[in-house]
C-alpha cells in the first residue's frame, strides 16, 4: 500500500525510473513529457564519484572504460526522455573534474598539466574531453576517450499500434488451405 498512490498527471509521478508529467507544449496544447528524477540523477552522480575515489593502482584506460560503460548504459536507459540536457551537463561536469583529480592524484602532478596533455577533441566536430593512451591491466596498448552524456542522441518515442506488436511472431506460410468437402470431392472423382 505504501507504493500505491493516486495522483493527477499535472502533479507528475515517477514510474519505472522516469518522471512523467503533463505540461503545456510550445503551441499551447497539453502534452505528456518524461524527465529524469532528481534523486536518480543525484544517486548516479554519487555512484560515479565513488568509482573515481581511490583505487589508484587501476589503469587509466580501464578506469575510463568502466566509466564509459556506466555512462552509455545510463544514456541508453534515458534515450526517450525529454529535458535531459541540464542533467547530462551537470553529470558530465562532475565526471570530467573527478577524473581530472583522480589522474592528478595517480600521476602526482597538477590538473593543469594533465589538461594540456590529454584534454583534446576525439574527432574534429566533438567537444573536448579526456583522450587517453596507455596500457590496460592486461598489458594491451589502447586509447580511450571519456564518453560525454551531452553527445548522446535523443530518440523520439514512437507510438505503436496494438495490431503491429513486434513480439508476436506472424509467419506467412506458403501452404494450400482447403476444406474437407473440397478434398473429399477431389478424392471421390478418381
Amino acid at each position: 500500500m505504501e507504493k500505491t498512490h493516486i495522483t493527477h498527471v499535472n502533479d507528475g509521478f515517477v514510474f519505472l525510473g522516469h518522471r512523467i508529467i503533463r505540461k503545456r507544449g510550445p503551441k499551447g496544447n497539453m502534452r505528456v513529457v518524461s524527465g529524469i528524477p532528481k534523486d536518480k540523477a543525484k544517486a548516479f552522480a554519487h555512484s560515479l564519484s565513488q568509482t573515481l575515489s581511490g583505487d589508484y593502482s587501476c589503469s587509466k584506460i580501464d578506469k575510463v572504460e568502466k566509466l564509459n560503460q556506466k555512462l552509455k548504459g545510463w544514456s541508453q536507459f534515458y534515450r526517450h526522455t525529454d529535458f535531459t540536457a541540464k542533467v547530462y551537463r551537470k553529470i558530465d561536469r562532475i565526471v570530467f573534474w573527478k577524473l581530472a583529480h583522480w589522474l592528478a592524484r595517480k600521476y602526482r602532478c597538477s590538473v593543469r598539466s594533465l589538461l594540456m596533455k590529454w584534454c583534446k577533441r576525439p574527432t574534429p566536430n566533438q567537444a573536448k574531453t579526456w583522450v587517453l593512451f596507455g596500457k590496460t591491466n592486461q598489458g594491451y596498448l589502447f586509447d580511450a576517450s571519456l564518453f560525454r552524456l551531452v553527445s548522446s542522441k535523443k530518440l523520439s518515442f514512437r507510438w505503436r499500434l496494438p495490431e503491429s506488436n513486434p513480439y508476436l511472431r506472424v509467419e506467412i506460410r506458403k501452404t494450400v488451405t482447403s476444406r474437407y468437402a473440397d478434398v473429399a470431392m477431389a478424392v471421390g472423382h478418381d
